[in-house]
């Protein structure tokens, strides 16, 4: 499988957000439905996602839509393997904002930073435990 940045790249494009099956597509990740309501209908990785640059992905989270006309939410998450810092981050997508700490810290809670990445806003989570590592990325549209 691909760099996190090459999937980042993938994610981020128009192209790739219309549905989970596209997103399934054109990025090569399996996704299988989870679980659904009247709202959303919710897929996950079956397993890790190993990705050439050492960056596990624990899991890609796909939550789609059922009557609203928006692109699915993506996430993803438990990110392990080579640690990514903000250093890389700016160096790949783009300068990050400052970050936000959790209102309640506790071991996995987030700390939470932004960057905008080709005109989609990305939202970038790191563990209060381990706050120079990236641990989530979600594609806010």
């Amino acid at each position: 499988m691909q760099t996190l940045w090459a999937l980042i790249e993938i994610l981020a494009a128009p192209a790739g957000g219309q549905d989970a099956a596209a997103i399934a597509r054109v990025s090569g990740i399996e996704l299988r439905q989870a679980s659904e309501n009247a709202y959303v209908v919710f897929y996950e990785s079956p397993g890790p996602l190993k990705l050439q640059d050492g960056v596990v992905v624990g899991v890609a989270d796909v939550r789609e839509f059922k009557t609203q006309n928006k692109p699915p939410f993506v996430v993803l998450r438990e990110l392990q393997g080579t640690c990514v810092d903000v250093a890389a981050i700016e160096r790949h997508l783009g300068p990050v904002s400052p970050p936000t700490p959790p209102s309640n810290p506790f071991p996995d809670a987030l700390i939470t930073r932004e960057v905008t990445f080709k005109g989609q806003r990305l939202a970038l989570g790191f563990k209060w435990s381990k706050p120079d590592c990236l641990s989530s990325v979600s594609f806010k549209g």
